[in-house]
């Protein structure tokens, strides 16, 4: 992000994401809320953190509920913002963290090579 968007992201209660990207973030709860573009309506305000500063994601669709249904207070999430022409989804993806994932193989230096196989 340039000098602007990087101001407008830490002033901003609101997650901001650039269009076709994504972003890493702590997962820290929800609360349904009235929808001001849909009167009547509720959507759901998922409460995220960025860099230390929690931030807001609003969103209606069920298909982000569904997929925010599993997701633990405390868990990374990659939010990615897709856009094509006048349509904008949002996905959600789990992250991993690093010690809950196993390796069962140690890393070569870089100037070692692997044993090529015999044919």
């Amino acid at each position: 992000m340039g000098d602007l968007a990087d101001w407008a992201q830490k002033h901003s209660p609101f997650l901001k994401i650039a269009d076709n990207s994504e972003v890493l973030v702590m997962y820290k709860g929800y609360k349904e809320i009235e929808d001001n573009r849909n009167p009547g309506q509720m959507k759901i305000r998922y409460i995220v953190e960025l860099d230390g500063d929690d931030k807001w994601f609003e969103s209606a669709a069920a298909r982000v509920a569904m997929s925010m249904d599993s997701v633990q207070e405390g868990e990374f999430i990659k939010i990615k913002k897709e856009v094509k022409g006048s349509q904008t989804r949002y996905f959600v993806e789990t992250e991993k963290k690093e010690e809950e994932e196993e390796i069962n193989e140690e890393p070569l230096p870089f100037d070692e090579k692997k044993p090529k196989k015999k044919k």
